[in-house]
């Protein structure tokens, strides 16, 4: 995973990971999913919860099952250098939380939160304005 940021590196697992392994990553990481790459740093997939549930459901063991058995195959993904605003309208219209980011090589280069970007937008604020009104009562 040399090829991958060190600020996303701990959402990243390989694919030949256990379903257990994505488990930890999503407990651990807090942003609600893990991004499956190959030794490259390109994106394979991807796993949130409702993947890991999904397994579940169907029978699988996580201590043996293996990442890709579970993974979204065709996440929605966006491009490095995209403009926030671009991000979110994908983000939004798609009802996903989080969006990988890659580079021409298919290489994740980023991760995106959508909270962390709504945030963004309400910091955009230059001032604050406070009124009161005081009415006498006769």
């Amino acid at each position: 995973m040399n090829n991958i940021p060190e600020k996303i590196k701990a959402v990243c697992l390989y694919a030949e990971a256990t379903v257990r392994d994505a488990l930890i990553v999503l407990e651990d990481t807090h942003r609600r999913i893990a991004l499956v790459v190959d030794k490259e740093g390109k994106l394979q997939g991807t796993i949130t919860d409702g993947d890991v549930r999904r397994g579940l459901l169907v029978g699988i063991e996580p201590s043996t099952t293996t990442a890709h058995k579970v993974m979204n195959n065709h996440p929605v993904v966006g491009q490095i250098g995209m403009q926030r605003k671009e991000m979110l309208r994908i983000m939004t219209s798609r009802g996903i939380q989080q969006l990988p980011l890659l580079n021409e090589r298919h290489q994740v280069v980023d991760l995106k939160l959508l909270s962390e970007l709504v945030k963004e937008k309400r910091l955009d604020a230059k001032a604050v304005i406070m009124a009161v009104s005081y009415t006498h009562l006769t």
